[in-house]
This record gives C-alpha cells, sequence and structure tokens, in this order.
C-alpha cells in the first residue's frame, strides 16, 4: 500500500513539472566601436513555472545591470501585451554567449517576442530573430550595430532577421547585406508586428479610441470654463486685438471641433495675459501684491490638503491626481518666483509669476472634476505608488544610458529629471515621482525613436505612432480603463502634426507613457484561480493512473493472500 501511495504522489508532482513552459532564440549582439563594430549572437532560453511573479536572470558572461532592468520591462509589456496575469507564474531567463557582450537594452525587443511565444505557446521559426529596444506600448525601438548583426545571424544560420524600422541603415546596404547572406530582413515598429513575423499568430488591430460620453462630457466642460473664464477676464481688462484676443479665438475653435486638450491650453494662455493685464491695472503697491501672494499661498494649501484627501481607485483617479498636483506645485513655484522678484523690486515679473499662479491654481481646481469618474479598479496605494514609481526610474535611466552612447553631451536635463523624480520620491510624493519620471522616459524615448529618422520620413513616422498609441487607447477602454492625459496628449499631438511635427511627436511619446499605467498596478477585483486545460488534463491523468494503481495493488494482495 505504501509504494501505491508513493507512486501516486510521484505522479501528481510529475504533472506540475511537466506544466512548465520553455522557449529558446538566438540573440545579435555587438562589441567595439562604432567604426569597427564586430557582430556575434548568443543564445536566449525561457522556463515558466507556476510562482509568484518573480525574475531571473541567469547569464554567462555576466550582464551589465541595464540588460537585467531591461529583461524585467520586457517581461512586463509581454504580459500586458497578452493581457496575462503574471503574478501566478515565475520567470527564468538564461543567456549564453561567447565573450563579454551583453549590456545595453537592445536585446528588449527578443526578449519580449519570446515572453510572449512561451506565455501563449506559439511555437516560433527557430531561423529567426529580432534586434531592438522594447518601449511603453510595444514600440520597437532603434539599436546600433544593425548590419554587423545582420552578418552574424546569417553566419549562425538564420534565414530571417527583424530590425527597428526607420534604423539609421542605409537601403542600399541592407539589400546588399540581404543578397550576400540569402537573409530575408524585414523593418518593424511594433511588438505584434514582430510577434507575426516570428509566431505567424496576427494580434494586429486598428482599434477606434471609443472615448467614454463621462469623458467626453468632462473634458467639454474643463475647456469650456477655462474659455468661458478667458473671455470674462478679456473683458475686465477691455482688451482689443491682443495675444490674450487671439489665443481665445484659437481655444474657442479648438472647442467648436472637440479638440479639448488643446482648447483648455489655448484658453488658459489667453486668461494668463488677461490676468497679468488685470494685475497691471489694479496698480497695487508692493504691500497689496504681498497680501496677494499670500493668499495664494493659503488658497494653494488649502486645495493641496483636499486633493490628498482624495481616493485613487481608477486610472483616472490616479492621473487626476497627478495632472491637479503638477498645477498645484507649478502654482507654488509661481507664487515663490513672484515672492522673489517683489523682494528684488522687480514688480512686472512679480506680477506675471503671480498671475500664472492664480491661474494655474484655477487649473488645477477644474481638473478635479475628474476625481471619482466610474471604470476598472486597480490596487493603488503607498507601496504599489512607491514600486511603480522606482519602476519607471529605473526605465528612464536605462535609456538614458543608451542615449548617452549617441549623445553623451544631450542627457543633463534628462538626469535632472530624473534627481526631481526622486526628490518627490523621497518626501512622500511617488504619483509625482511616477508623472516625472514618466515625461522624463517620454522624452529619451523620443529622442531615441527619432535620432536615425530624416525629415522625408517624419511625416510616416507620426502616423506610425499615431495608430500605435490609438490602437493602445482602444484596448485600454474595452478594459474599462480611460487615461485621461493619455487620451489628451493624444488628441494635442494631433492637433500639432501639421505645424510642429516633431513636439507631436513628443506628445505622441507622452501619450504611450501615460496611456499604459496599468501595467504597473493590479487589478482590483476577486481572483479566481485560472484554470489550466494542460495542467487539468495532466493531473486528472495522475489522479487516475495513481487510482488504478491502487486498485491493481489491492486486488493483487487480496488474491495472493487467497
Amino acid at each position: 500500500m505504501k509504494k501505491a501511495i508513493f507512486l501516486f504522489f510521484f505522479i501528481f508532482l510529475l504533472s506540475f513539472q511537466v506544466c512548465a513552459k520553455s522557449g529558446s532564440m538566438k540573440l545579435l549582439a555587438v562589441s567595439g566601436e562604432e567604426a569597427s563594430q564586430k557582430g556575434s549572437t548568443a543564445d536566449l532560453y525561457l522556463e515558466i513555472k507556476e510562482g509568484t511573479g518573480r525574475v531571473f536572470i541567469d547569464s554567462f558572461p555576466l550582464s551589465k545591470i541595464d540588460t537585467q532592468i531591461s529583461t524585467r520591462f520586457a517581461k512586463e509589456v509581454a504580459c500586458n501585451f497578452l493581457e496575462v496575469d503574471c503574478s501566478r507564474y515565475d520567470f527564468f531567463y538564461t543567456i549564453r554567449a561567447s565573450s563579454a557582450i551583453i549590456g545595453g537594452p537592445s536585446a528588449g525587443a527578443a526578449i519580449t517576442v519570446l515572453t510572449v511565444s512561451v506565455l501563449d505557446d506559439l511555437p516560433m521559426e527557430d531561423k529567426s530573430t529580432v534586434t531592438g529596444t522594447i518601449n511603453t506600448g510595444g514600440i520597437i525601438g532603434p539599436v546600433g550595430g544593425v548590419l554587423p548583426k545582420i552578418k552574424a545571424g546569417a553566419e549562425a544560420g538564420m534565414t530571417k532577421i527583424l530590425i527597428p524600422k526607420y534604423s539609421q541603415v542605409n537601403l542600399t546596404n541592407l539589400t546588399e547585406y540581404e543578397r550576400i547572406y540569402n537573409i530575408k530582413v524585414i523593418e518593424v515598429s511594433q511588438l505584434s508586428d514582430a510577434v507575426f513575423e516570428m509566431t505567424g499568430k496576427d494580434f494586429r488591430t486598428d482599434g477606434e479610441v471609443n472615448m467614454s460620453a463621462s469623458y467626453i462630457d468632462t473634458m467639454q466642460s474643463i475647456s469650456k470654463e477655462l474659455c468661458d473664464r478667458a473671455n470674462l477676464l478679456l473683458k475686465e481688462t477691455n482688451q482689443k486685438n491682443t495675444t490674450a484676443t487671439e489665443q481665445l479665438k484659437k481655444g474657442e475653435a479648438a472647442l467648436s471641433i472637440k479638440q479639448f486638450y488643446s482648447a483648455a491650453s489655448f484658453c488658459f494662455g489667453s486668461g494668463l495675459n488677461s490676468q497679468y493685464k488685470k494685475l497691471q491695472q489694479d496698480n497695487l503697491n508692493m504691500t497689496e501684491i504681498k497680501k496677494k501672494i499670500n493668499d495664494i499661498y493659503d488658497r494653494i494649501n488649502e486645495y493641496k490638503n483636499l486633493t490628498d484627501k482624495k481616493q485613487m481607485n481608477t486610472i483616472t483617479d490616479l492621473e487626476a491626481y497627478m495632472v491637479v498636483n503638477d498645477r498645484l506645485v507649478e502654482a507654488k513655484d509661481r507664487a515663490n518666483d513672484a515672492l522673489f522678484n517683489l523682494a528684488k523690486n522687480d514688480t512686472n515679473s512679480s506680477l506675471y509669476h503671480l498671475a500664472y499662479s492664480i491661474e494655474r491654481l484655477n487649473s488645477a481646481r477644474t481638473w478635479s472634476v475628474f476625481f471619482g469618474k466610474d471604470g476598472q479598479e486597480y490596487k493603488i496605494n503607498k507601496k504599489t505608488l512607491d514600486e511603480s514609481c522606482l519602476k519607471k526610474i529605473s526605465e528612464v535611466e536605462e535609456r538614458i544610458q543608451y542615449l548617452e552612447l549617441y549623445l553623451p553631451a544631450d542627457t543633463l536635463e534628462l538626469n535632472q529629471a530624473v534627481s526631481k523624480s526622486y526628490e518627490d520620491y523621497n518626501n512622500g510624493n511617488p504619483e509625482l515621482c511616477l508623472y516625472k519620471a514618466s515625461i522624463a522616459k517620454a522624452k529619451v524615448d523620443s529622442v531615441l525613436n527619432t535620432i536615425a529618422i530624416s525629415t522625408a520620413d517624419i511625416e510616416k513616422v507620426i502616423e506610425d505612432r499615431s495608430q500605435i498609441v490609438k490602437s493602445i487607447l482602444a484596448k485600454q477602454a474595452k478594459r474599462g480603463t480611460f487615461p485621461i492625459l493619455g487620451y489628451s496628449y493624444y488628441e494635442y499631438a494631433n492637433s500639432l502634426k501639421e505645424n510642429d511635427k516633431y513636439s507631436a511627436l513628443l506628445y505622441l511619446e507622452y501619450a504611450l507613457e501615460l496611456g499604459n499605467l496599468d501595467i504597473y498596478f493590479e487589478k482590483h477585483s476577486i481572483s479566481y484561480p485560472k484554470i489550466d486545460m494542460v495542467q487539468l488534463l495532466l493531473f486528472s491523468s495522475g489522479m487516475v493512473v495513481g487510482i488504478l494503481v491502487t486498485l491493481l495493488f489491492t486486488l493483487g494482495k487480496r488474491q495472493k493472500r487467497r
């Protein structure tokens, strides 16, 4: 009987071991200076087991810290792409290379594709691979050393290599490499393209962004309130043919075609100019100006206390908190500037900063109407906010390190943004930390994603990015999530693309970062264990075999006694 029980438990445990999923693919890498780069390959393996969401990385030679960050981020992107709860699995990544070449985020796209393949049980073409970074929203970003990588891949037996779209590669050289090495090179810009080319499964969609009626009504009310205020201030100051008048006209025109964020932006500018004019017309002395500055301090602190008491249950709540607090911080900074300039007897500058502080506080109050809107609830608390803030900072720092390989002198402002994010984190403001780090990462990605783009391709890139953002926002809407900042920046980018293309690209990056924040938070819902049919079948088989063995053993023993 003891033997039968032992056999039963052995089969039971074996059934769970069989349920581990695994896969592998080739990685492409380069070493050496840009002028003499040499391509090489490495092997990437992944095993996924039942677990608690941990990520383990085993590399030889040892990988750099940015590779570890890239791997963890790639896993998050893959899980979000498939909409799979990965907190139930542990991920074991193994990298084997012949030399110390594994570093930088250029393996991000490959790691993400392999993770999608293993998670979704999708067989991959064993003679295909991909090189490129992976960015928020599944964008595959540019990398260096594309031609040496293609050569190394071909020499390793690859027949198809995916490279980032709009890479800084001479098309003539690319065609020549395809001919010489008898290899197919395909440009891809997003994860769904790469997954399709590597596995044959098509995740690509042209989803329309279905705005909720609540969002439309709320954003319209914000824009209208700001424009009504600007109009009232304009009348009070009796201005004609001024900057304030022109901005108000643009705001009202944007409002009429439902470009709500653009309308709000134009009308804020109009209101600011009129408020400044109004303060000048009031002929205030220094004592009166100082009293107004102190009054605005009191109003800012009062509204900050009210905002801090708001409950954050949805991504809309979180983004409302971000935008309101960012405006309150800006209002306070401008009040500080007003006081500083007043002390220097620079009255005009003091009045301008005071006007800005007044209007920024009003803008914060206006945006607060987004609190409490319906939507998918998430576990948003101090712990998850702290974790998301630090994850986002890690992503920014990784991208800055990569950017410094190309533009080492242009990262000062970005590093300062990271420092401010850490400052917010240390001051107990993880929401602002997450917001500022997201903005900083968008700026880095904007540079990385356009560094190799020619002026002739800029319109194609804008259209490409716009489709990706639209697809992400459509997916979020289906989930019951509506990221107000993500959509607002997407809308604003569309209003800029005719006259200011590079700013349009930057705002599309903002939309990507702030349209995908749910990747860092777990849904707040009753969790039922997901039934894996393969696992259930194996477990049932083990049970049946165990029962049969037990019965046979028992019957045999009885027969022997007889």
